[in-house]
């Protein structure tokens, strides 16, 4: 959640960059995880292939999104994305 902007305040990274640079670090660190989940039994298995899917797709739809959409379109999107997350932790 903090990662993009302070990649785009810290660093001054584009828009576009930031988010790209976030997943390539989200995405080991995601991979790792559920390895440990899944060797220790942990995860069921329709759940996982249904988020697993979802997430193979919203990253190659948001991979191409990342080169047709302006930046200020980008962060909208991300703002929104980010209170819809927040909002769901309240309830």
């Amino acid at each position: 959640m903090i990662c993009v902007p302070l990649l785009e305040k810290m660093l001054h990274l584009e828009n576009k960059y930031s988010h790209a640079t976030a997943i390539a670090v989200i995405l080991p660190i995601s991979f790792v995880s559920a390895l440990i989940y899944t060797l220790g039994g942990h995860i069921q298995s329709i759940p996982f292939i249904t988020v697993c899917a979802g997430v193979v797709l919203g990253g190659i739809i948001g991979s191409f999104a990342l080169k047709f959409l302006p930046s200020k379109t980008i962060r909208i999107i991300f703002v929104f994305v980010m209170l819809a997350g927040g909002v769901r932790l309240l309830f």
